[in-house]
C-alpha cells in the first residue's frame, strides 16, 4: 500500500495525509510515473493510501517507495547515526564503536565517477555514501570501486521490509535495528595508522626487551665461564619391504658446560654474538635479536648455537643448534645402529607369518583342551572363589558353577598363552586388577607380567614373540601374539559389564571386577 509519492510541482516526496484529497494532491508514483488518488478522507477505517490513476500497483511500486522512503530518511537524518565497524588488519580485529555526525549536507542519486550513490551525504567527519538495499544488493564492481578510492559507504539491508508496513520500515531505522554492512569503513585509516604506531611502539618496545635479555644472558655466561648447549634429537627413516620405519634420537642432552673463556665478539642490530673455547675447541653463542637468520651467522665455521627471541610474552626464548660438526660421528653411529635395528625388525616381519600361523595352531589346540583343563583346573578354582568370598558352599552345592559374566563368551583363544583353564585365569586377572587403586591408568603389559607369575606360560610363547614384528601382525591376530592385545581380549567379558574402560595401551577400573563375578552378585 502505498502512503508516499512524489509531488508533481515541487518533486519532493509527501506522506497521503499531507496532501488534498483525491487527484488534487498532484502526486505520481514514484515508481511508475502513473497519476496518483490520495483516499485520506475516509471514515470507514480503511488506512489512509495512494491509488494509482490508470495503472495497476505493482510490486516495483513498493519497492520505489521503500527506496525512497529510506533515502529521504537519511538525507533528512540530523544528527547521522553511524554504526560500529569492524574488519581484521595484519592479524588483528580493529574496533570502532557507534557514533553520531553531524551533517552538514547532501543529495540524492548523486553521481561518483561513473557511479550512482543512492545518498551522499556531507558530514563533519568527510562525505559518506549510503547505499539502499531492496531487491539488489549493492554491484560488486561500484563496491570495488568504493573500497579501492577509499569513499567511506555503508549499505543497509531493507528486503525484509518489502511486503510489510512502510511504518516498520521508517521504524526501525529510527530504533536503528536495520541490518547493515559497510562497504568501506569511514574509520578504516585512522584505525589503520592508529594501530600501525601501536605496532611501530611494539616493535621498539620487543627489540629493547630482547636485546636486554640476551645481554643479561651473556653476561651470566661471560661471568661464570659457562655456556648453554641445548638438546640435538634427530629422526632417521627407512623403508624396508615397503615398510617405513622411523625413529627419533636424542644425540645430545642439554647441559651448561664450563669452559676455559667466553667473550662478546660482536653485536649488531640482529644479534649479538659470543665465542667460547676449551681447549682447542671453539663454539659460537648467538643470541639473534629478530625473527630471522643472520647471514653473517649463519656463515660462521665451527660448532653453532642460537638462542630465537620469544615469539610473545608468554613464551620464552629457544636454544638450538645451528652446526654441530663435533656431534657428527655420533649422529652417523646413531644412524647405524637405527638401519641394523630397522633391518632386524624387517627380518621379524618376514618370519611373522609363521609366528602367527603357530600361535593360532596352539589357540585351536587350547581350545580343543578345554575338558581336559577344566578336569585338572576347577579344583583350584573351586579353592579360590570359596577362599575369595565368592561363593558359599552349601549342602545342596558344594562347588561352584561358573560365573554368566565370564561363561557368557563361550570361548577365549586369546588365554592360550597361559595354558590354564579359562575360567581360572579371568578369575586371576580379575584378583590383580581389585588390587590396583580405581580411576588410575592399568596398563595391559604390566598385567600380562603379573598373570604369568600365577598361571605359567606356554613354552612357546617367548619362541613366538620373538620372530614377530608388532607393526607386521594383522588386527585380528593381535589378541594372540601381542601381550597387550591379549590382555584387552581376556578383560572383554568385565568391559561388557561395565566394571573398566579401556584406555589407549589400558584401561581404568572403576568397579571390582572379583564383584562381577561373585554369584549372588547382581552383575548374574
Amino acid at each position: 500500500m502505498l502512503e508516499y509519492a512524489l509531488h508533481s510541482d515541487s518533486n519532493t516526496l509527501r506522506h497521503v495525509d499531507s496532501v488534498e484529497n483525491g487527484l488534487k494532491c498532484n502526486c505520481v508514483c514514484s515508481g511508475c510515473g502513473d497519476r496518483l488518488v490520495a483516499k485520506n478522507n475516509g471514515t470507514s477505517g480503511t488506512r489512509h493510501h495512494f491509488a494509482h490513476d490508470s495503472k495497476d500497483e505493482n510490486s516495483n511500486c513498493l519497492m520505489t517507495q521503500l527506496h525512497l522512503i529510506a533515502q529521504h530518511f537519511f538525507l533528512e537524518s540530523q544528527p547521522l547515526y553511524l554504526p560500529p565497524a569492524s574488519f581484521e588488519y595484519k592479524g588483528q580485529t580493529l574496533n570502532q564503536c557507534e557514533i553520531l555526525a553531524k551533517v552538514l549536507g547532501g543529495s540524492l542519486e548523486a553521481r561518483i565517477d561513473r557511479y550512482i550513490a543512492d545518498v551522499l551525504l556531507e558530514t563533519e567527519l568527510g562525505d559518506i555514501v549510503i547505499e539502499v538495499f531492496v531487491t539488489h544488493e549493492n554491484e560488486a564492481e561500484k563496491t570495488t570501486y568504493y573500497q579501492q578510492n577509499k569513499i567511506p559507504s555503508i549499505e543497509f539491508d531493507l528486503s525484509a521490509y518489502l511486503n510489510r508496513n512502510i511504518d516498520e520500515a521508517l521504524s526501525d531505522l529510527k530504533a536503528k535495528k536495520v541490518p547493515y554492512k559497510w562497504l568501506y569503513e569511514w574509520c578504516r585509516e585512522q584505525l589503520i595508522d592508529k594501530h600501525e604506531q601501536f605496532l611501530e611502539h611494539e616493535a621498539e618496545r620487543i627489540k629493547k626487551k630482547r636485546l636486554r635479555s640476551a645481554k643479561d644472558s651473556a653476561r651470566k655466561f661471560i661471568k661464570g665461564n659457562y655456556i648453554l648447549l641445548p638438546s640435538l634429537t634427530q629422526e632417521f627413516k627407512c623403508q624396508i619391504d615397503r615398510h617405513t620405519y622411523s625413529e627419533e634420537v636424542t644425540i645430545y642432552s642439554r647441559s651448561e658446560q664450563h669452559v676455559d673463556s667466553v667473550y662478546q665478539v660482536n653485536q649488531t642490530e640482529e644479534y649479538l654474538l659470543l665465542q667460547a673455547i676449551r681447549g682447542d675447541n671453539q663454539i659460537w653463542i648467538a643470541f639473534l635479536l629478530k625473527d630471522c637468520l643472520p647471514a653473517d651467522v649463519a656463515d660462521l665455521n665451527g660448532s653453532i648455537v642460537i638462542r630465537t627471541p620469544a615469539t610473545s610474552e608468554n613464551n620464552r626464548a629457544t636454544w638450538k643448534w645451528l652446526k654441530y660438526p663435533k656431534l657428527m660421528p655420533k649422529i652417523e653411529r646413531s644412524q647405524q645402529n637405527f638401519l641394523k635395528e630397522s633391518n632386524n625388525k624387517a627380518k621379524k616381519a618376514r618370519t611373522t607369518k609363521d609366528a602367527v600361523r603357530q600361535a593360532k595352531t596352539n589357540s585351536e589346540l587350547y581350545l580343543l583342551s578345554k575338558d581336559s583343563l577344566f578336569k585338572r583346573d576347577y579344583s583350584r578354582w573351586s579353592k579360590w572363589m570359596t577362599l575369595n568370598q565368592l561363593f558359599q558352599p552349601s549342602p545342596s552345592r558344594k562347588h561352584p558353577k561358573l560365573p554368566y559374566a565370564l561363561n557368557y563368551i563361550r570361548s577365549y583363544p586369546c588365554l592360550w598363552a597361559f595354558d590354564t583353564w579359562h575360567i581360572l585365569t579371568l578369575s586371576l586377572l580379575a584378583e590383580i586388577v581389585d588390587r590396583k587403586p580405581k580411576d588410575t591408568k592399568i596398563f595391559y603389559d604390566h598385567l600380562f607380567k603379573e598373570l604369568v607369575v600365577l598361571t605359567g606360560l606356554h613354552e612357546e610363547f617367548y619362541d613366538i614373540e620373538q620372530r614377530i614384528a608388532p607393526h607386521a601382525v594383522d588386527a585380528d591376530s593381535k589378541s594372540l601374539v601381542i601381550r597387550s592385545g591379549i590382555i584387552e581380549e581376556a578383560l572383554r567379558p568385565y568391559t561388557n559389564v561395565g566394571v573398566i574402560y579401556g584406555l589407549d595401551g589400558g584401561f581404568k577400573r572403576i568397579g571390582s571386577l572379583m564383584q562381577a563375578i561373585h554369584l549372588d552378585s547382581s552383575y548374574m
